[in-house]
């Protein structure tokens, strides 16, 4: 007999209430799991490249007029 449980997600988890099917799940899971960390064994993922400002350093050190305001385009 499966225990449905109500939606997470898109999907419905079906929690086996026998041990045995859980304890074979939780074990295959384990396996997988071990596979893919010996898998990228020395493996690094390429670094991402930092965010550049389309635009130079010094120009966020520009000073307004005095009683400039920002547009709002709301």
């Amino acid at each position: 007999m499966e225990e449905r449980i109500p939606h997470i997600g898109h999907a419905n988890l079906i929690i086996p209430n026998n041990d045995d099917q859980h304890m074979v799940m939780q074990n295959e899971v384990a396996e997988l799991r071990q596979m893919v960390l010996n898998r990228q064994n020395g493996v690094r993922r390429p670094a991402r490249p930092t965010y550049q400002k389309p635009y130079a350093a010094h120009i966020d050190d520009v000073q307004f007029p005095r009683g400039f305001k920002v547009p709002s385009f709301t």
